[in-house]
C-alpha cells in the first residue's frame, strides 16, 4: 500500500481532504510575502538606500517564513506533496505521448494529485523564483535591474495564469477550496484526479481495517 500523508484523508462522503495546514500555510505565506515584495519594489535603486533595504528584507522574510513552516510544520506531508508536484511519472509521460494523436483517439487520463500542467507550471515557477533571487542580487550588486525586471514580468504572466485557473476557470476553480479549507468536493476530485481519490480511499480503508483488528 502506497504511503499518503495524513492530511489527505476523507472527511465526509461529499468531501476529501486535499491539503493540510502545513501546505496551506506555506502556500499563503509565499503569496502574501511575494505580493509584499512586489509592492515595495523600488523603482530605481540609488545604492543601498532605505527602499532597497526594505525590498531585500521582505524577500528575506519570504524565505524565513517558508523555512519556519518546514521546521515547525508537517514535513512528511509537505515532502509528499512536493514529490507529487515535482516528479513526472508514467501517467505524465503517457499523456504527453498521447498529444501526438487526435483528440478523439485519446483515452481519459487517471490523474494523481496533480496533473501534467500543474507540474509543468510548478517547475516553471520554481525556476523563475530562483531567477528572481539571482537577478535581484545582480540588480543590487551589478546594476542588472533590467534582467531582474524581465524575470519578474515572466513570473507575473505565469502567476496570472495560475490565478485565472484557480479563480475564474469553472473546471478548476473547485480546487481553490482545498487551499482555503483543506478539503475539496469529492465528485470534482473523482472526475479530475481519480487515481488520487482512489489512493486516498484505499489508504483510509486500510487504516480503518488495521485499527479494527483486535491486538
Amino acid at each position: 500500500m502506497g504511503t499518503l500523508d495524513a492530511a489527505a484523508q476523507p472527511v465526509s462522503s461529499a468531501l476529501v481532504r486535499r491539503h493540510g495546514r502545513t501546505q496551506r500555510a506555506a502556500h499563503w505565506w509565499i503569496v502574501v510575502a511575494f505580493v509584499a515584495t512586489v509592492l515595495d519594489s523600488p523603482e530605481e535603486a540609488d545604492g543601498l538606500d532605505a527602499g532597497l533595504i526594505l525590498h531585500i528584507s521582505t524577500a528575506g522574510l519570504l524565505l524565513l517564513g517558508v523555512l519556519g513552516v518546514v521546521v515547525l510544520g508537517d514535513r512528511r506531508a509537505l515532502a509528499a506533496d512536493l514529490r507529487s508536484l515535482m516528479v513526472f511519472d508514467d501517467t505524465d509521460r503517457a499523456f504527453l505521448r498521447s498529444l501526438r494523436r487526435p483528440r478523439t483517439e485519446r483515452r481519459p487520463v487517471r490523474w494523481g494529485k496533480f496533473n501534467t500542467g500543474q507540474k509543468a507550471a510548478a517547475w516553471v515557477l520554481a525556476v523563475l523564483v530562483l531567477g528572481i533571487f539571482v537577478t535581484g542580487v545582480g540588480a543590487a550588486a551589478l546594476g542588472l535591474g533590467g534582467v531582474h525586471g524581465a524575470v519578474l514580468m515572466l513570473t507575473y504572466a505565469v502567476l496570472a495564469g495560475h490565478v485565472v485557473m484557480a479563480v475564474l476557470n469553472p473546471a478548476t476553480r473547485p480546487a481553490l477550496r482545498g487551499m482555503l479549507t483543506g478539503a475539496v468536493d469529492r465528485a470534482w476530485a473523482t472526475h479530475h484526479h481519480p487515481a488520487w481519490v482512489a489512493q486516498v480511499d484505499a489508504v483510509s480503508a486500510h487504516s480503518q481495517g488495521t485499527s479494527s483488528t483486535p491486538s
